[in-house]
């Protein structure tokens, strides 16, 4: 039944239509998927019902592969999950003596597992990030 019929059938009972809430099912959109028959008494009469409407099934959830990053330049890297449809956290920043500065010592998703798209990684890259360039004086708010 559609929200509108919901609504006549409460109200000859005296019964409001109360809060609304939405839910995603495999029903049409507008479908009321509350349960209505108990309330259809006098016993509610002037009372609000809350209702949940469906909003219809849910869009399938895009998927995307984790591209390895780790040893690449931070740009590079960058533009890979990018590419990937992913977001990119700022980087955390560390000092290495076995990884050149500006390349990626880690990730925070492993390579190759598939995740939801948009879903954000983190990268640790090498060296100090632009504010924290030995010489480079800090902006002081």
């Amino acid at each position: 039944m559609n929200f509108a019929q919901a609504v006549s059938e409460l109200a000859a009972f005296g019964v409001n239509a109360g809060v609304l809430s939405y839910s995603f099912d495999s029903s049409s959109p507008g479908t009321v998927l509350t349960n209505i028959t108990p309330f259809l008494s006098t016993n509610f009469s002037g009372q609000y019902i809350p209702l949940t409407l469906s909003q219809g099934p849910a869009a399938p959830v895009t998927k995307a592969l984790v591209p390895n990053v780790v040893g690449m330049l931070y740009s590079d890297a960058q533009l890979a999950l990018g590419q990937a449809r992913l977001l990119i956290a700022s980087p955390v920043w560390m000092l290495s003596n076995t990884v050149k500065s500006q390349y990626v010592i880690s990730q925070s998703i492993s390579a190759g597992s598939t995740v939801p798209e948009q879903t954000q990684v983190t990268i640790v890259v090498s060296g100090f990030s632009v504010l924290q360039q030995p010489g480079v004086p800090t902006p002081v708010p």
